[in-house]
């Protein structure tokens, strides 16, 4: 008996020769109910429709960072450690300080909720169901503004890829 290394086909790395670059900052934010299915991510108005449906939950502006960090396992053999999974915190922040409470109260409470973030142009969405944690802490400052400061955690197998998404959903229109 042995083993076929590696464990399943690898996708050969691709070569660009003039990559694309892709601006940070999670700038907006979408919690997806776990048994939606999109039929085009791409697409605007099926967006709306799940929106208006209570499918989506948007914050299209807001700022924060993703912190990802992988979840390791005791190996075999000459193998120290293997990669099981990965760990994702999204911290950020939400100016909407009046309008949002009632919305944070709420959705701390689900978890039947995936999450989508967005970067310049670019939107990614977890496979794994998220846990939601905010908090509105006021400074002792007089030029300082209130927000909602969000922390969304979730672990899941694979990396989150990046993909295009739908045009013009994450800007702030009624």
């Amino acid at each position: 008996m042995y083993y076929v290394t590696p464990c399943g086909p690898i996708t050969p790395p691709q070569c660009e020769e003039c990559p694309t670059r892709e601006g940070g900052r999670v700038r907006g934010i979408a919690y997806v109910k776990d048994d939606y299915t999109f039929v085009d991510i791409t697409d605007a108005a099926e967006w709306n429709t799940a929106m208006l449906a209570g499918n989506i939950f948007l914050i299209p502006e807001t700022r924060g960072g993703v912190t990802i960090s992988p979840v390791e396992t005791e190996g075999f053999g000459d193998t120290k450690n293997s990669v099981t999974a990965y760990d994702y915190e999204i911290a950020g922040v939400d100016p909407a300080y009046t309008l949002n409470c009632d919305f944070w109260n709420s959705i701390k409470k689900a978890n039947n909720f995936k999450i989508v973030w967005k970067t310049e142009t670019r939107i990614h969405f977890s496979e794994a169901t998220v846990s939601t944690s905010s908090i509105n802490t006021v400074e002792d400052d007089l030029s300082s503004n209130v927000f909602w400061n969000f922390n969304i955690k979730f672990s899941q197998e694979d990396a989150v890829c990046p993909q295009l998404g739908p045009a013009g959903i994450f800007e702030c229109n009624e």
